[in-house]
């Protein structure tokens, strides 16, 4: 295989950024939030989301023990919030620093006030091969925000796939 070419047009599929965060946001235990581009709709009856999460990642490890997660629609003006969950987390834990949330409606996961909005997920199922799962998750609350545009990674220097 031309692994180059390989890189190239794999790296050519649009991706949006998200924040998704899992954990109780009422102060019930630790919330845990990461940066994810591999989400995609899957389904219109049931709603269904799909993302792929690195296997052996705090991320894929709260998720799964929870059960469910929010999907965060970044604003295309906060790419420094995308950055803050992209990085690791510092000695703190906690990657949510000063960034204000509050519990989602149904499984009380960090919902971030800044976003343009969100859908809340239950796991429905998780599909292990390779080094990320697909994790997939029904939608069961859906809310907007605000108005405003999605950031995707193309509006980014940064690369993620291939």
């Amino acid at each position: 295989m031309n692994e180059e070419a390989k890189k190239t047009l794999l790296r050519m599929i649009p991706h949006g950024l998200y924040v998704v965060t899992s954990g109780k946001a009422a102060g019930d235990g630790p919330v845990h939030g990461f940066t994810a581009t591999w989400l995609t709709q899957a389904s219109f009856k049931p709603p269904l989301v799909m993302m792929g999460v690195r296997k052996d990642s705090q991320s894929y490890a709260s998720v799964t023990g929870n059960g469910a997660f929010v999907v965060n629609f970044i604003p295309k003006s906060d790419r420094a919030m995308a950055e803050r969950f992209f990085q690791a987390p510092p000695a703190s834990g906690s990657r949510f620093g000063d960034q204000p949330f509050r519990p989602a409606p149904a499984t009380g996961a960090p919902v971030l006030e800044a976003a343009l909005g969100f859908v809340e997920c239950k796991v429905v199922h998780v599909f292990d091969h390779g080094d990320h799962s697909v994790v997939v998750g029904e939608v069961i609350e859906a809310q907007i925000l605000q108005a405003g545009e999605p950031l995707l990674l193309s509006d980014t220097p940064w690369k993620y796939g291939g």
